[in-house]
């Protein structure tokens, strides 16, 4: 089956934390893509069009882009499934009101740029954030889905689906390429699943079942295998 697309996860899928040639500034840490990376992004994007299905919202996903000035990305699918875009370009629409928001502790430092979500920088002595958060939600009634990451706490509309964006575009069948559990319902529908030894058990488990590709590699020669498998399926097509 020919894929018509390819969509593409960044943290621990393609951009890893391990230094190398292009640098992705980061308010936590900095994150990197390799040259060979790049390259093989370049050529798959003359042959597909490229969708980046990422929780990173607008403007963390055009300092990427921004270097990236040779791969056509056809869409951006960003906070996880709840912003679609064709373009990055500010201005961005008045974000989503989280009332709970005001009431977090002083040191939580905010992640700007969120628009349906929102994201917190956490200080290392914090404990129990999820409560913290729980109990706000209750006391301002709101509802969402709670998500915490290492240093870092954020809430969705609802738990999140990266499908639901990407599934706007209409572009099945696809190649997929993806890491942890908020790209699970992208690999149910991928016709080509493609993943790394370091990702999740669920993740890796579809998609030996549905036949795509495990990398046994890490990190950024990790990415440079999953480009470079996807690149073969599509010139042998």
């Amino acid at each position: 089956m020919i894929a018509k697309a390819l969509a593409v996860d960044l943290d621990g899928t393609i951009l890893h934390t391990e230094p190398e040639s292009y640098v992705i500034k980061g308010r936590s840490r900095d994150c990197y893509l390799s040259q060979r990376t790049v390259e093989l992004l370049e050529a798959i994007s003359q042959l597909i069009p490229i969708f980046i299905t990422t929780g990173r919202n607008a403007p963390s996903v055009a300092k990427i882009t921004s270097q990236l000035t040779k791969v056509r990305f056809a869409g951006f699918v960003l906070e996880n499934g709840f912003v679609v875009k064709t373009d990055l370009k500010y201005p961005y629409p008045q974000p989503k009101k989280w009332h709970f928001a005001d009431q977090v502790p002083p040191a939580w430092k905010p992640i700007p740029g969120y628009e349906c979500s929102v994201g917190f920088i956490l200080p290392d002595s914090q404990e129990n954030p999820q409560q913290i958060v729980q109990q706000l939600m209750k006391e301002s009634k709101e509802e969402g889905y709670i998500c915490f990451q290492p240093q870092k706490i954020f809430v969705y509309p609802q738990q999140p689906n990266k499908m639901l964006g990407l599934a706007r575009f209409e572009v099945e069948p696809y190649i997929a390429l993806g890491n942890d559990f908020n790209d699970i319902q992208l690999f149910q529908g991928s016709s080509h699943p493609v993943t790394l030894a370091a990702a999740c058990p669920e993740i890796k488990t579809i998609a030996k079942e549905k036949a795509g590709y495990c990398s046994p590699f890490a990190t950024h020669a990790a990415a440079e295998d999953m480009l470079s498998w996807a690149l073969v399926k599509l010139l042998a097509a």
